[in-house]
């Protein structure tokens, strides 16, 4: 048991993983020599994979493989929750292996890494990670330029249609729409490419409709249709994050292609040079080889010789550099890949001395036990009965203390555990100054939880009631953080209301694989605040939002709600799409998120008699009286006020309030 909720609440640090920190990859580490289990070992091998894949292959690799050879280990089992545990992070392992090997150009290797991860995720029904797995499969088949990618591509896509993940969907539509437009099928790129449009414009989801927009003015400028190739482009712009400097002198390289195929050479002209001075602000070398060759090419068409000798003698010293940078890489790569193959073989040659040595003890002991129990029946026989009772009785005794130990001990690890991957309150104030959060969890571990993540110049901010609390609650709670998680840091979205539907979509899919028909889940309030704007949106489901004003010109301090939407994160009837609410906050209003913990809290006056219910009406009236107060100074007085309200009898129910002032 112990092993089984370890692993279990390390998936909270696993999908938390999102961008490649030292701090993070520190904790991990930590956390790996640590681990005593092997269900711990190779969740936290595959979360360190998939961080170090996009800094250090090599490393990647090796964590990967190390995941592979610990699932491998410890598979077939004969506990069911393991089994699944083992077969899925086994998949994890092998997907991982595969991107490795695509990145470093080892592409029969890696489909055959991306066939393996197929059958362990067909085995337990992931239905889901079959379909990611068919699409990587399909890409790796666009490099070979194998017409095998329209079909793995066709799969993925029938997948991600049946699951309803919309964005899958519509990476699946561009995918057939750039193997399409390679192959000089225009239409059906352009077919593809629309249907890619269309759900990026009904979700929202800016980065997808700057990806689609960039790959129609490809299509079009092939096309030679410039007018719209040049109208797609700056489409593209308008939604890009223009915080990345990559993405602006992408898009000034591109449309500056445009101009001259057009004869626009003043535009041409101004747009390579803008091009070149964000590659060179980022040290992009591959970029200012491109910008200076056709920078060349425009000096020439003027007939300005000098320019363009010198801009092509440039081109030639930047394309020299990136030869020897590549090569430089490529062979440390390659030194490097020889050394982790070299070190697989001296383990594999030790892991099977050890087997044979350990099955020449294990004979050993058998044979001695056999003695052992051939004495110890001979004994047995002279015991008188009751000491045989005594001996059953201690037995017993002694098998239920270590039980309780061992049960004590794993949910005291999951507090810890649980503990590490919540925002930090520090981070929280970090991004909201003014701000503070009230968590008491019922028991050690808890089925509330606050979240947050910070995108750009918008934080988004939640408190969420899983159902149930204690262990059980927790256990829930890691397939919806992991679902918030997803939402947000892979699929790109940040719309409360759309986050909400989205992570639906991943807790129903993660618990449709039992055929119990779990009805878990939980009910949230989920809202995104613009740091500089104050312009705050929100979405909930079942929990409402709190905002109160200061005093208005008849010196009233003022509670306004929103209603939520009344139906949970999980299978409900009739799903509806969540409403996203817009607010423009105002200087001193203050905003809260709650769980039902607090207002449903017995207490009160006659605690001897068992009390009575807070009510959210008391609730209201209490957040009203404290506006005045400095938020540090209304977390303790909220606190003191639970405590005084409770007194002596029990929590009923985790608690999680969350509140901050702009």
């Amino acid at each position: 048991m112990r092993s089984t909720l370890t692993s279990l609440l390390l998936l909270l640090i696993v999908y938390a993983a999102q961008a490649q920190n030292t701090t993070l990859l520190d904790s991990l580490q930590q956390e790996l020599i640590l681990a005593q289990h092997d269900s711990s070992k190779v969740i936290i091998n595959n979360a360190m994979g998939s961080i170090l894949f996009r800094s250090d292959l090599v490393e990647a690799m090796r964590h990967y493989q190390d995941g592979l050879n610990i699932c491998e280990a410890n598979l077939p089992t004969t506990d069911p929750l393991l089994h699944q545990l083992f077969t899925d992070e086994k998949g994890a392992s092998l997907n991982g292996l595969g991107i490795v090997h695509r990145r470093l150009g080892k592409l029969a290797e890696a489909i055959a890494y991306y066939q393996r991860s197929l059958d362990a995720q067909k085995e337990i029904n992931d239905t889901m990670g079959v379909g990611t797995t068919y699409f990587n499969i399909s890409k790796v088949y666009q490099e070979l330029e194998d017409a095998k990618q329209f079909e793995y591509a066709e799969k993925s896509l029938e997948i991600r249609t049946m699951v309803g993940d919309s964005i899958g969907v519509a990476n699946c539509y561009n995918a057939l729409g750039k193997g399409y437009r390679n192959e000089g099928q225009h239409d059906k790129a352009m077919y593809y490419y629309q249907k890619s449009l269309k759900i990026a414009v009904a979700t929202n989801d800016k980065a997808l409709g700057s990806r689609t927009y960039v790959n129609l003015g490809v299509l079009a400028q092939k096309e030679e249709e410039y007018e719209l190739a040049l109208d797609y482009f700056n489409k593209a712009f308008t939604l890009a994050d223009k915080s990345k400097k990559n993405v602006l002198a992408k898009h000034y390289f591109n449309i500056a292609v445009v101009y001259e195929s057009m004869g626009l050479l003043d535009s041409a002209f101004a747009c390579t040079y803008q091009s070149q001075q964000f590659y060179k602000e980022i040290g992009r070398t591959s970029g200012l080889m491109n910008t200076s060759l056709r920078l060349s090419s425009l000096h020439e068409s003027r007939q300005q010789y000098d320019s363009a000798l010198m801009y092509f003698k440039q081109h030639n010293q930047y394309s020299d550099s990136l030869f020897s940078e590549e090569k430089t890489r490529a062979l440390t790569q390659q030194e490097m890949t020889y050394q982790f193959e070299k070190e697989q073989e001296a383990r594999k040659l030790k892991h099977d001395t050890e087997q044979q040595e350990q099955r020449m003890i294990l004979l050993g002991v058998v044979a001695i036990a056999i003695l052992v129990l051939v004495f110890a029946l001979f004994l047995y026989r002279r015991f008188q009965i009751t000491r045989r009772q005594k001996g059953i009785i201690e037995e017993q005794k002694q098998h239920l203390e270590e039980r309780n130990n061992d049960i004590t001990a794993s949910i005291a690890y999951a507090k810890r555990l649980q503990e590490a991957i919540l925002p930090s309150i520090e981070a929280v104030r970090e991004a909201l100054p003014q701000s503070f959060v009230l968590y008491l969890p019922k028991d050690i571990v808890a089925g509330d939880f606050y979240w947050m993540e910070k995108v750009g110049d918008v934080v988004l901010l939640a408190a969420a009631d899983c159902t149930g609390h204690g262990v059980p609650g927790a256990m829930v709670s890691v397939v919806c953080s992991n679902a918030l998680n997803k939402s947000v840091n892979e699929m790109g979205i940040t719309d409360p209301g759309a986050i909400l539907d989205s992570a639906r979509n991943i807790v129903i899919e993660r618990f449709s694989r039992n055929t119990d028909n779990v009805k878990d889940g939980m009910d949230i309030s989920l809202c995104s605040i613009h740091l500089h704007t104050n312009e705050l949106k929100w979405a909930g489901a079942n929990n409402p939002l709190w905002i109160v004003k200061p005093e208005n010109k008849d010196r009233k301090t003022t509670l306004v709600e929103v209603k939520a939407n009344k139906q949970p994160i999980g299978r409900s009837t009739n799903p509806a799409p969540f409403t996203t609410h817009t607010i423009a906050l105002e200087k001193g209003d203050t905003v809260y998120l709650f769980s039902d913990g607090f207002a449903d809290q017995f207490g009160g006056p006659n605690k001897d008699k068992g009390g009575k219910k807070l009510k959210s009406a008391n609730f209201k009236k209490l957040l009203l009286s404290l506006q005045s107060q400095p938020m540090a100074a209304r977390e303790k007085q909220l606190l003191q006020f639970f405590n005084d309200w409770k007194g002596s009898l029990e929590q009923i129910d985790d608690v999680c309030v969350v509140g901050f002032c702009v």
